[in-house]
């Protein structure tokens, strides 16, 4: 296929316009080692359908994979869905773009494999690279084989009349065994209810009563915890993250301000979650927070020096690199002159103050003056081994700007 040469403005490690590629990830850089330059629209066109473009001194490769004529679709079919919620299955070889119905691509060369009405909060399995979970009919949990087109109904909640996985940004933990449902009861009451999928038991569950606030909820990527994500931001109930044991005792405070984030692992296997920083991190010039789940314990993390403040003041966290843990992935937002604007990056989620980041590239959406903002953000979301990214651009294009949802590119930072 046709390669195209993005002008794009990053940290220079090619030489003279020429990439040499090094190796899977990008280098290792200490945020303030960085020399930064203001952020530019690119110039030229995107590229077309399946066809690449290269980043000039990151050397990532970048591809569209979403096109509404090819997939005879106009709406948000031709994105992916969340950053929290896997694009790729469990090993990498099949990922899937948004439901209604969903086109689920071979990762070898992003040709179409199947389209397929997936379940309801459909998210892939962490150990059967052929199996979803979801709901159906209202109360029905269910897994879904892709390559089949099979459901079987795992266990129906007769007590609900509408089930959700953790209100569409949940997932089970990385075996397979716990997963965090939320039940709409027949008196009204929104419950929280933890399944054990492998012994098809109902463990916990809990009346939370109006959820109206509720933004998210999830057990943790070891299924040791549980969290409950709500859009008013304190430290009491129903404020901020909550955080229970996997059985729902010990429920307790974890996060004052809820903003977009991932649950994942650092580099010492505990279990955290990564959130874009408010005004705690700010003061001490960090933009992001990472909370370990057993002791609440706060460690700041993305250092910028109040000499020459860049920051991340938008965008969004993921984690689904399971494979590739202690590192959490971030795609900045701003389409603006601040010169983080659009970035895609993986962080290092350590307990030292070294500062490290991988630079993967830009994203460059703008998502301000396209037609629809919220579906034209970048939500980037990386694959089980944390060498790709998917993420929905615009490119700043006036014909994808109106588009009512922005195309699934892919990002890769090339092999040896």
């Amino acid at each position: 296929m046709t390669k195209h040469i993005l002008s794009l403005l990053f940290l220079t490690h090619c030489f003279v316009g020429v990439c040499q590629s090094t190796k899977q990830y990008p280098p290792d850089v200490n945020v303030n080692s960085i020399s930064w330059n203001p952020y530019v629209q690119p110039t030229k066109e995107p590229t077309g359908y399946l066809q690449y473009a290269t980043d000039e001194f990151t050397c990532s490769n970048i591809i569209r994979i979403g096109d509404q004529t090819t997939f005879g679709e106009t709406g948000q079919q031709v994105g992916h869905n969340y950053a929290s919620n896997a694009v790729w299955n469990s090993d990498g070889s099949l990922l899937k773009l948004n439901v209604k119905p969903a086109k689920i691509l071979y990762d070898s060369n992003y040709s179409i494999a199947y389209t397929r009405e997936l379940p309801s909060w459909s998210c892939w399995s962490n150990i059967n690279p052929n199996l979803m979970y979801g709901t159906q009919e209202g109360n029905e949990f269910v897994s879904y084989n892709v390559t089949t087109d099979k459901r079987t109904v795992l266990h129906k909640f007769s007590n609900y009349s509408k089930l959700s996985i953790g209100q569409g940004e949940g997932s089970q933990d990385r075996s397979d065994t716990y997963v965090c449902l939320i039940g709409k009861d027949l008196n009204g009451d929104g419950n929280i209810i933890i399944y054990n999928i492998k012994t098809d038991t109902v463990i916990a569950s809990k009346n939370l009563g109006d959820t109206s606030d509720l933004d998210w909820a999830s057990v943790s990527p070891l299924g040791n915890y549980v969290i409950t994500a709500w859009h008013k931001n304190g430290t009491g109930d129903k404020l901020g993250y909550r955080i229970f044991n996997i059985d729902l005792t010990n429920e307790r405070h974890l996060y004052a301000e809820t903003q977009h984030s991932d649950m994942g692992i650092d580099v010492n296997g505990d279990e955290v979650l990564v959130a874009l920083g408010n005004k705690i991190v700010w003061d001490t010039n960090h933009y992001i927070a990472m909370v370990r789940l057993k002791d609440s314990y706060l460690k700041p993390l993305f250092y910028d020096e109040p000499t020459k403040p860049k920051g991340i003041w938008g965008g969004w966290v993921s984690c689904r690199n399971t494979k590739r843990d202690g590192w959490a992935y971030i795609s900045e937002d701003r389409a603006s002159d601040d010169v983080v604007a659009n970035e895609i990056f993986a962080i290092k989620l350590d307990y030292t103050n070294d500062n490290i980041i991988e630079r993967f590239g830009k994203h460059h959406s703008d998502k301000h003056n396209s037609k629809n903002p919220y579906y034209h953000g970048a939500r980037a979301c990386v694959n089980p081994d944390g060498t790709k990214i998917c993420f929905d651009s615009n490119f700043g294009d006036s014909t994808l700007k109106k588009w009512e949802h922005a195309p699934a590119w892919i990002m890769e930072y090339p092999e040896e």
